[in-house]
């Protein structure tokens, strides 16, 4: 049962409110609308030929056509009318004249009526139709009339075919494959090419033409070759002028030589293994790269007018004109399904300079705000040269969108629009062409945006907003669809934070999340040709936190994306969300500058990663995976083509603004091809860049001298240390073998860095660095699990200016199982750490082995220095972080700075502790008082355990103040001389239990 829309009202939104009643074409019972067209109703059944079949005669362009109730009239010829309103049966007759044509400014189906061109039982399959919709007005505004009398009221469109009222539209074309496969490599000048009749169209394994279907094409029929490189312009249209059946395959001869070279080859890996792989019990892995074939023409045609197109060839918007930045042409046709209509059966059309460049809702083919609409499919058919996007899925549940054929279209292809879509099906389509619709764009992109979908974060060549499919709610399935070519990406899953446009005022919607719906399903999807295959991430929430750390996306569901394919573009998968892990379970890639920017947690479980595969030309520098800011796990993983030295790494470190320090692995094989040898070449690195790879099973480290729970590490001075047994590499782009482990130590993001002192740090073995500025205002650095690092302020630590939180991260591991030790110089009387989230302070320990021994973060204060110990956090990079504040006097000094004076560029440096030098000695064991004084102060023993021989009155810089003849007194001693400020009391003591003196330090304030 379909839901009543229920619109939230409020002055807020008066004017959204007004705006949606308007969008939603709602029916008003008295039209506001000025109607010039002479009326011709249909009053008989007949041809639309036929004198007798309309009141006043053959009906033409200057009159608007209504087909009444109980009417059918038969499109038998070519005709031209004004507008055409069906309430009965509009009907594209087979006969006699094969070539038919219907021009006209729009169509409106309602009130039960029908536009039928063929049946599911007796397809349209003898001729061709070819409908023009010539609207060209886009703020127009029509009167349409309803079979009661009531009249509907429509603005801003024309050029439209729209189905309302129990309207239904029902198109059955030719019943054609809607793509097929290259069998074997075409290339650059050939004029003919060798096709696969059947291909895996089931994804069960097999070929059947029962299940699968064959090729049946003819001579005529308009095709196009993808792309077998990087470059999505590398794509072939043309002619079918003969065909040649030849076994399983066919041979097409094609109108004019091909452009391009175009690969047609299944390659097969993990037959022959590297002596150095063991293992190697594992099915051969085969990779499919043959260039698709796809049908574009079909002998139902729907288009806009000719003088529209705004290219004068793929996409490069020559013939665009601008107005006031937008484009004042493009104004194609679109198809919209509204949510009182009837069922929508459309199968074997094309969809031709449809669209409208830049306009919200004027889209080829359309469901808008439709609803449940279970039943409803739009298969096997071509959208080609689009204004605006392919096929918009917006505000609707359970449509089928299978076999569609998107090619040279600017902006997404396949989209759904406000995030709150469910349980629609998307089967076995393919988009080619996909123009990048942006901002940036130099050839015009911005005249075609049409909401914020197409300027949101665009990240220049890693990845680019523009998606052949744009994917704004999980709960949908994605099954077998290929993106043949984009200007932009192939996949981009961005659910948003909360429903957007219309649904967002739908109240049903109101506590409706997005991020929230779990993964339905994708599986058998593939992409080449692009900047970026795959890329998961989306506007962030309220309070979403660093790098959306509080989010919950796929409901906490970790999504399997599986057996994804993906060739020839610039970043393979670029993951985003955080809290879940990405899984790509029999993930292969091949020919990829970048296969995975691992971003976000990443597991691929099973598959293959091909660095240069055996038929395409050599492109360059390739990586498997950068680690950027992420993690992953590779288990299962077959790898080859990575032969070529340092121009294809397997493991790559490079910087990135949050670093999760770990990737690990498991159960890798290796390719007979040189590339396990390749494995142990690295990126150059350093202190904060320098990442680990863990060996978890001895598949990647046995054949360098490793074995199971061995790691990769950098070869930097700060991470390799001899005195474990670690040997540096002969040069910096090589891992070292090593068996210890490393976090990620960092400040938080996007904080206020110039508020952060300046910071060294010093290895166990004695390296030295600074603690560096990231690339987004943070400091990291990677350090060795179990260490125990040197942390110092050359210019102090000055609480009222200075600010620092800090957090260690080890993903992999389970919350703290392992830690490092900070030594933090001098900062013993100075800070205090504690928990940013509960501002609790962190447990104070009674010695350091105990800090040292603890699986909890803490500290430990010993003579002048703060040791910090903190545990590893696990998988979110931005959390558990310790900020430092100011002691309160806990620790008698009151929280006096190391530098109280910030313009003093050398500040004092104590040689003993600010409260004790014996860890065994209370602070507390004596008191001064009083504390502030004016004149005189007393010092007054608290244990009957030591003798006071000695005190001493410093001034800031250490300089001793007191006469002495004044320093073996305790009481009334006269500090009258002294100006107004503040001072430190040293008193030496001997204890009962050593012969040697002891100190304790205490700060004092003179009024």
């Amino acid at each position: 049962m379909k839901k009543k829309i229920k619109i939230a009202r409020s002055k807020s939104n008066k004017k959204l409110l007004k705006h949606l009643f308007s969008f939603l074409f709602l029916i008003c019972i008295s039209s506001i609308y000025s109607q010039t067209l002479d009326v011709h109703k249909a009053i008989k059944n007949g041809n639309w030929s036929n004198p007798n079949t309309w009141d006043k005669g053959v009906p033409d362009v200057s009159d608007r056509v209504i087909i009444s109730n109980g009417i059918t009239v038969n499109i038998n010829n070519s005709h031209d009318v004004g507008e055409i309103v069906v309430h009965g049966v509009l009907k594209v007759a087979e006969n006699n004249v094969l070539d038919k044509t219907l021009n006209t400014r729009w169509i409106h189906v309602n009130s039960g009526g029908l536009f039928q061109i063929g049946t599911s039982t007796n397809r349209f399959d003898k001729g061709n139709f070819t409908l023009t919709l010539n609207g060209t007005s886009p703020k127009a505004n029509h009167t349409i009339p309803m079979a009661g009398g009531a009249n509907m009221n429509i603005s801003g469109n024309d050029g439209f075919i729209m189905a309302g009222g129990n309207g239904r539209l029902v198109f059955y074309g030719q019943n054609k494959l809607s793509f097929t496969k290259l069998s074997r490599t075409a290339e650059k000048n050939d004029n003919s090419i060798t096709v696969a009749n059947i291909i895996d169209r089931n994804h069960d394994g097999n070929l059947s033409s029962t299940e699968d279907g064959t090729l049946n094409w003819e001579v005529g029929d308009e095709i196009v070759i993808a792309s077998s490189s990087e470059d999505y312009t590398e794509e072939d249209v043309r002619t079918i002028t003969a065909i040649e059946l030849r076994g399983v395959n066919t041979r097409l001869t094609l109108d004019r030589p091909l452009s391009y070279r175009h690969y047609g080859e299944i390659e097969t890996y993990a037959k022959n293994f590297d002596a150095k792989s063991f293992n190697t019990d594992r099915k051969p892995i085969k990779i499919d790269l043959r260039a698709e074939v796809a049908l574009l023409s079909r002998n139902i045609k729907i288009q806009g007018l000719a003088s529209q197109d705004t290219d004068d060839h793929f996409g490069d918007r020559k013939k665009l004109t601008i107005d006031q930045g937008k484009a004042s042409n493009g104004v194609g046709g679109n198809v919209m399904i509204m949510p009182t209509a009837g069922p929508i059966e459309v199968d074997g059309i094309q969809l031709h300079l449809m669209g409208q460049s830049g306009r919200l809702g004027r889209y080829p083919f359309h469901w808008h705000v439709a609803r449940d609409r279970k039943g409803d499919f739009f298969k096997n058919s071509s959208i080609t040269n689009s204004n605006n996007r392919a096929v918009v899925v917006h505000t609707t549940d359970n449509v089928l969108v299978e076999g569609i054929v998107a090619h040279d279209l600017h902006g997404h292809a396949f989209f759904t629009e406000d995030g709150v879509e469910e349980g629609n099906r998307f089967i076995n389509n393919i988009a080619f062409g996909v123009h990048r619709v942006h901002e940036k764009e130099s050839f015009q992109g911005k005249a075609f945006i049409v909401d914020d979908t197409d300027t949101f974060h665009d990240g220049g060549e890693r990845f680019r907003t523009t998606a052949a499919y744009w994917i704004a709610n999980a709960g949908n399935e994605f099954t077998g669809n290929i993106c043949a070519g984009s200007q932009g990406s192939g996949f981009w899953f961005a659910p948003p934070p909360s429903p957007r446009g219309l649904a967002g005022y739908i109240s049903e919607y109101d506590n409706y999340k997005p991020k929230e719906i779990a993964l339905l399903k994708f599986k058998d999807n593939s992409v080449h040709s692009t900047v970026t295959g795959f890329v998961t991430l989306s506007r962030r929430s309220r309070n979403s936190g660093d790098f959306n750390q509080n989010e919950n996306f796929f409901n906490h569901i970790d999504p399997v994306f599986e057996n994804f394919t993906v060739y020839q573009t610039n970043v393979g998968v670029y993951p985003l969300f955080s809290n879940i892990t990405h899984i790509f379970k029999n993930f292969k890639a091949a020919d990829v500058e970048t296969i995975s920017y691992d971003s976000d947690p990443t597991l691929f479980d099973g598959g293959l990663f091909l660095g240069l595969s055996k038929g395409n030309p050599y492109k360059g520098k390739i990586v498997g995976t950068h680690f950027y800011h992420g993690n992953s796990i590779f288990k299962d993983i077959h790898i080859a083509g990575f032969n070529k030295g340092g121009n294809s790494i397997m493991f790559k470190s490079i910087s990135g603004n949050r670093v999760r320090p770990a990737c690990e692995v498991e159960g890798l094989s290796f390719e007979n091809d040189k590339s396990y040898s390749n494995m142990i070449v690295a990126q150059r690195t350093n202190h904060r860049d320098t990442r680990e790879v863990y060996d978890r099973d001895g598949s990647l480290t046995t054949g360098f001298g490793g074995g199971p729970g061995y790691t990769f590490i950098g070869n930097t001075t700060w991470t390799v240390d001899p005195s474990l047994g670690e040997t540096p590499a002969p040069n910096d782009f090589r891992w070292v073998v090593s068996k210890q482990r490393f976090g990620n130590l960092q400040t938080r993001h996007k904080g206020n860095d110039k508020k952060i002192p300046d910071i060294f740090l010093t290895t166990p073995h004695g390296v030295k660095e600074r603690f560096h500025i990231g690339n987004s205002d943070h400091r990291r650095a990677q350090l060795r699990l179990g260490g125990e690092y040197k942390m110092e302020f050359p210019n102090g630590y000055n609480t009222s200016n200075h600010e620092m939180e800090l957090t260690f991260h080890q993903w992999s591991m389970p919350k703290n199982t392992i830690g490092v030790t900070l030594r933090m110089v001098d900062m013993a009387n100075i800070i205090r750490p504690r928990s940013s989230k509960s501002n609790i302070d962190l447990p104070e320990f009674n010695t350091l082995q105990e800090l040292r021994n603890s699986k909890e973060d803490g500290y430990y204060k010993s003579r002048k220095d703060l040791y910090l110990k903190l545990m590893n956090r696990t998988k979110g990079v931005h959390e558990g972080y310790i900020k430092f504040v100011k002691d309160e006097g806990r620790n008698n000094n009151n929280g006096e700075d190391s530098n109280p004076n910030p313009n003093n560029p050398k500040p004092l440096k104590y040689s003993l502790s600010i409260t004790t030098n014996n860890s065994n000695l209370s602070d507390k064991s004596i008191t001064i008082h009083p504390n502030p004084f004016s004149n005189f102060v007393n010092i007054t023993s608290l244990s009957n355990n030591f003798k006071i021989e000695q005190i001493s009155i410093l001034d800031i810089t250490g300089k001793n103040l007191l006469d002495p003849k004044e320093i073996t007194k305790t009481n009334n001693i006269d500090l009258s001389f002294l100006s107004s400020g503040i001072y430190f009391v040293k008193v030496d003591i001997k204890t009962s239990e050593s012969s040697s003196t002891e100190t304790i330090i205490k700060k004092i304030v003179k009024e």
